[in-house]
């Protein structure tokens, strides 16, 4: 019940709970369940997501905000840095969370 009112998050949102990311694919009066990256579903029982942390990266997109993604890269320094920003943008632009 708790969960319901408190909207921390929806099914098809992307979360983080403790060091597990994944898409909710149900979300139940016992348990949450979540889908990873690599097709695992992980369930999580409803007293754990009351006591946990939970990063919700969908709701950035929501508000319009976006959301700050930091990776680091590397490449050749024979290779024009303008070149590689331009391909970094390009595929920013591409991605869809």
């Amino acid at each position: 019940m708790v969960i319901t009112y408190m909207r921390p998050f929806r099914i098809s949102d992307r979360i983080k709970i403790g060091e597990n990311v994944g898409i909710v694919v149900e979300k139940t009066a016992v348990v949450v369940r979540i889908q990873t990256d690599k097709k695992e579903y992980i369930t999580f029982p409803n007293i754990m997501i009351l006591t946990s942390n939970i990063t919700n990266y969908s709701y950035s997109k929501e508000s319009g905000n976006g959301l700050i993604i930091n990776s680091k890269i590397t490449y050749n320094y024979a290779v024009d840095w303008r070149k590689i920003h331009e391909l970094l943008i390009s595929a920013a632009k591409k991605l869809s969370i």
